[in-house]
């Protein structure tokens, strides 16, 4: 278990259901449930404020209605049942811990409704001891609206019962949408118009152009266990502020932010409070209660960005009054250093912020093999900034600075799941198979015109000798001789004379006379046919001038024809000739 550290003094009245996260079983073997749900056509649920502290909705367990804190930050049922006793108990105990107080009991589980759906079996925990602020506020325990891998229930018990709540309704209505949709109401405000209100697969109609709002991907895209998504940027008065996050992988200027319904304030580095608030004249942090006292009339325009859109906060939920002392005003942001874990989160952003925004939490569509798809958030705003200055100025009397503008987006980076990935690669897979496909198709072209190429070269030199050899009768360089021929030992004129260089043409002849040699050979005649050749070149060819005067005016023997046409050429000038 990862232990939450929250280095604050929060008064007793301040409510922060966030809860420790472990690691519960897969959600993809989870869909066991063998009843049919119930539902109601409805399937949404009022939901009460208490003093802007927390939110509450009506559940029934056994047949008896409860009011429960509404949190995202958990996904554990608890409650506190009074004089009633659970149909069902076990003897699993467990201690379910959260960032201010804590509660003990048994295990048991029965029949549920929540938002128009009857789970005929679901686990929770009956509150026998502990203390938790929900319970001064008018609630009787906690509903969480996390996801089951957050579960301290499903961690304890391996039943499917076990599971969460919000899990166990979608996994019997599959084929319907896997998504709460929530909007919270200031109670404080004379001029709110929203009407808090908590759905199940169903929006509000008000708020229902939700629906064609970006889909915010949580963060991490895959094994994400909260609700936390990618703040772009903020920006306080126009002015966009620096963004650095400690969460492993945040791409830079981006921070990781927990959206949690279940903490009455917002909680980031002190640095970050200091920029919201200090700019105001007489703001100054109370080292005691580790909170900004602010003057009740310091407007301050906040802007938070999330997926390149600008979700102002409404000025009222950013300097609130004391509930201790309403002529106190206070920073609805307080000045933490988070550390849960490896830290999965840079900032708590809790019900003084979602007020701003009608927020719909998307635990993924079911596929065929019954594994929920990757989890998204969109977000609504529901806050006009003018009329907001103007609720403000009549509340506090001061001015909200709404001409500075709402700033800007950090640079947008994507964030892709491992799926979204590979299809992708998928899709430029063909493309590549294209690349390599015409490049092979060049390589073969020029492999086959290399091929023809050489062909044709071959037979063109094979001609060549043949024309060589023709020739060759008539001009007498090299002739061919039949035994007792007439012409067999005659002298012939030399073509190059004495003290001449060796003419290029010479050679060239030379070879020629070699190639045809070795292509009568080659045709499978006789090698003694002809034994007698007649040979007649340049003394430009050194060897002895008995061996020439042998070769050249003596019909030929074999021996004495291999040795004529092994001369070592000389490059300088020709000797005597013949």
């Amino acid at each position: 278990m990862r232990a939450l550290l929250l280095s604050l003094l929060l008064p007793a009245w301040t409510v922060q259901a966030l809860r420790f996260d472990i690691a519960g079983r897969s959600v993809a073997h989870l869909k066991t449930i063998n009843a049919n749900v119930l539902a109601a056509e409805d399937h949404s649920d009022d939901i009460s404020s208490t003093r802007d502290v927390l939110y509450i909705a009506n559940v029934t367990i056994e047949g008896r209605s409860y009011p429960l804190q509404m949190d995202t930050g958990s996904s554990d049922l608890w409650v506190d049942m009074g004089s009633n006793t659970p149909a069902n108990p076990t003897s699993n105990t467990l201690n379910l811990t959260y960032g201010t107080g804590n509660v003990f009991g048994n295990i048991a589980h029965g029949p549920v409704t929540f938002a128009g759906y009857d789970i005929p079996d679901q686990a929770y925990l009956v509150f026998q001891s502990g203390h938790n602020p929900v319970l001064s506020f008018g609630a009787q325990g906690i509903i969480g609206l996390g996801f089951t891998t957050l579960s301290h229930i499903d961690a304890a018990v391996t039943e499917s019962w076990a599971s969460s709540l919000l899990y166990n309704i979608f996994a019997q209505n599959p084929s319907e949408p896997n998504f709460i949709a929530m909007a919270l109401e200031r109670e404080s405000d004379e001029h709110n118009t929203v009407h808090g209100s908590l759905g199940v697969g169903e929006l509000a109609k008000e708020y229902e152009s939700v629906s064609s709002t970006d889909h915010i991907p949580l963060f991490p895209p895959e094994g994400s266990k909260r609700w936390t998504v990618l703040l772009d940027s903020y920006v306080v008065n126009g002015a966009t502020q620096n963004a650095t996050s400690t969460v492993q992988d945040v791409p830079a200027g981006r921070l990781s932010v927990l959206l949690d319904s279940g903490t009455t304030y917002s909680y980031a580095p002190p640095e970050v409070a200091a920029s919201i608030y200090s700019s105001v004249n007489g703001a100054f942090l109370n080292t005691t209660t580790n909170q900004w006292t602010v003057p009740c009339s310091g407007g301050i325009r906040l802007t938070l960005w999330f997926a390149g859109r600008a979700f102002d906060i409404h000025p009222l939920d950013v300097v609130v009054q004391s509930l201790a002392d309403p002529s106190i005003c206070i920073g609805s942001f307080i000045p933490t250093r988070i550390a849960v874990g490896a830290s999965d989160f840079d900032w708590i952003l809790g019900t003084n912020i979602l007020r701003s925004v009608y927020a719909v939490y998307d635990f993924g569509d079911f596929d065929s093999n019954n594994v929920m798809g990757n989890p998204y958030v969109q977000l609504l705003s529901v806050v006009d900034i003018e009329e907001a200055a103007s609720s403000f100025q009549a509340a506090r009397g001061g001015t909200v600075p709404i001409n500075s503008g709402n700033g800007s987006a950090s640079t947008s980076v994507s964030v892709m799941t491992t799926s979204e990935k590979l299809d992708k690669l998928m899709n430029l897979i063909p493309l590549m198979f294209a690349a390599l496909g015409a490049n092979a198709l060049i390589l073969l072209t020029i492999l086959v015109i290399g091929i023809l190429a050489l062909l044709s070269y071959a037979q063109a030199e094979s001609q060549k000798a043949k024309s060589c050899a023709t020739s060759s009768r008539d001009n007498g360089f090299v002739k061919p001789c039949l035994r007792g021929g007439a012409n067999c030992g005659q002298r012939r004129t030399s073509i190059v004379g004495p003290h001449q260089t060796l003419d290029e043409d010479v050679v060239e002849i030379w070879l020629k006379a070699l190639t045809f040699v070795a292509l009568y050979k080659k045709r499978g005649r006789a090698y003694r046919a002809p034994e007698h050749v007649e040979v007649l070149f340049a003394s430009s060819f050194h060897y002895g001038q008995s061996r020439r005067r042998q070769c050249l005016d003596t019909v030929w023997s074999r021996p004495c024809w291999r040795r004529c046409f092994s001369p070592q050429l000389t490059p300088h000038s020709a000797r005597r000739g013949l």
